[in-house]
């Protein structure tokens, strides 16, 4: 069976195309669509030789950028299709077609079985949540149809395995778009979703001079914002990828993109927090321990882009229909019916010890930005602190001051930096050390120190 790699090139693109037949490997090459291809035989003492050699050189035409599109082309040099399926696949496809007349319910992948080796640009667990989101199987190499090899994977006991079974070798950029160019999602219907991280809608602060009559309330969480790709779930800005267990994962939606937050229930902040930035197996049991769950509360996928914000939620209760609440929850909105409705509710929120309420424009699109069609509206508490010491400025306050260093009470003797808020003016000519100054704070950390504090004014002397 031949296997074919392309790359692109200035000139069109190139084509590699190899096949063990016994102990001698038939090579053809040359430009795609572009001249006579060439061919060449090269014969080994073995079988075992021949497949060790033949994947020896498959790894290093992937690592010079070549790309496998099929496992069994004829030999031209025209383009092929980016497909992986072999000709027993095939078969059976065309009978399952014969026996039903439902296509979406066929899945190019339910005949894949893959193993991992090597460095991986993600965790081996998410990409093995990747691979089971679109329909194909992990497993032992007894059971194998594919080797995903990683960076550093060549001479691994599964890589040698692999290589004497000849199991067909792949790279991380070719499972990544053959699953994009052939999948349809879990739901059964098409999305555009390919994976990665989005920028995230992000809310502004609500002004009292705002009517919020027929916006859409909801809870504001108290937990750690998460994109989720149809894969894996990232932060708000993309730079981590939480290691959320499989059975976590296993109750979301693949190829769909969902925006909300990691939550584990109110005032557990920080231990969500040290929780989800954690990686291991040993960790996923904290997940469960803690009860953490994902609170869905939009839904960022590339179908959606025009769609408005009722029916993007309308479309994630559908998705999340048969999903375990108890890991991932729909969020509920009511609708406001108007500023004493909305007053009222964030009372009820807060003596709850909830965080606060979002509010939500009608009809609006999401908006990968910040944006007033989504705004939050919290209770804060005031307090005084005494400035014990300055913290030296950095970037663009290199040279003046940064935060001030401050101690809640003499009593307990807990300190806190506090640098929002501070105009250049402050950093340039700060208060003086035991002057006592008014700041502003969400709530306080278990250890009892506010979180998020927000420089006032100097107290003055009564």
């Amino acid at each position: 069976m031949a296997q074919r790699y392309e790359m692109s090139t200035n000139a069109g693109g190139k084509f590699w195309e190899v096949q063990k037949t016994g102990s001698t490997l038939i090579i053809s090459y040359g430009g795609i669509n572009r001249g006579a291809p060439r061919n060449m035989e090269k014969k080994y003492d073995s079988e075992e030789k021949t497949a060790k050699e033949m994947a020896k050189i498959i790894k290093q035409k992937i690592g010079k950028g070549y790309a496998l599109v099929s496992d069994s082309s004829s030999s031209s040099g025209s383009s092929s299709k980016r497909k992986m399926t072999t000709s027993s696949v095939s078969k059976k496809k065309k009978k399952q077609k014969k026996s039903s007349n439902n296509n979406n319910s066929e899945n190019p992948f339910s005949e894949h079985v893959y193993i991992l080796t090597g460095t991986l640009s993600v965790s081996r667990a998410n990409m093995e949540n990747e691979i089971r989101a679109n329909g194909a199987k992990t497993g032992p190499v007894t059971r194998a149809t594919h080797l995903l090899l990683g960076t550093n994977g060549e001479g691994t006991s599964k890589y040698d395995k692999a290589v004497e079974r000849g199991i067909q070798i792949v790279d991380e950029k070719y499972v990544r778009n053959f699953f994009t160019e052939n999948s349809n999602n879990n739901n059964g219907s098409s999305s555009s979703s390919s994976g990665g991280w989005v920028a995230p809608l992000l809310a502004k602060k609500y002004e009292e001079k705002k009517d919020p009559k027929g916006w859409l309330m909801s809870e504001k969480f108290d937990g750690l914002r998460a994109i989720w790709d149809g894969f894996r779930l990232h932060s708000r800005t993309g730079k981590l990828e939480f290691d959320a267990p499989t059975w976590f994962t296993d109750e979301l939606p693949a190829n769909f993109y969902l925006d909300g937050e990691l939550w584990a229930g109110k005032g557990k902040f920080d231990e969500t927090n040290g929780i989800v930035r954690r990686t291991g197996k040993a960790n996923h049991e904290q997940w469960k321990k803690l009860g953490l769950r994902y609170m869905v509360y939009d839904a960022p996928d590339p179908s959606l882009k025009d769609v408005k914000f009722e029916d993007r939620i309308s479309k994630i209760n559908e998705l999340l229909s048969k999903s375990d609440p108890n890991i991932v929850f729909a969020v509920k909105h009511t609708v406001c019916k108007g500023k004493e409705d909305l007053m009222e509710k964030l009372d009820a929120m807060v003596k709850k010890g909830g965080e606060g309420i979002m509010i939500r424009e009608p009809g609006s699109k999401y908006a990968h930005k910040r944006s007033s069609t989504l705004l939050k509206l919290k209770k804060f508490h005031d307090a005084e602190a005494e400035i014990i010491g300055y913290n030296d400025g950095t970037g663009k306050y290199s040279g003046i001051v940064g935060s001030l260093l401050c101690r809640m009470d003499k009593t307990s003797g807990k300190t806190f930096k506090c640098g929002s808020g501070l105009t250049d003016d402050d950093r340039k000519n700060p208060p003086p050390i035991g002057s006592l100054i008014t700041y502003r704070y969400q709530e306080t950390t278990k250890d009892g120190v506010p979180r998020f504090p927000t420089y006032i004014r100097v107290r003055e002397k009564e």
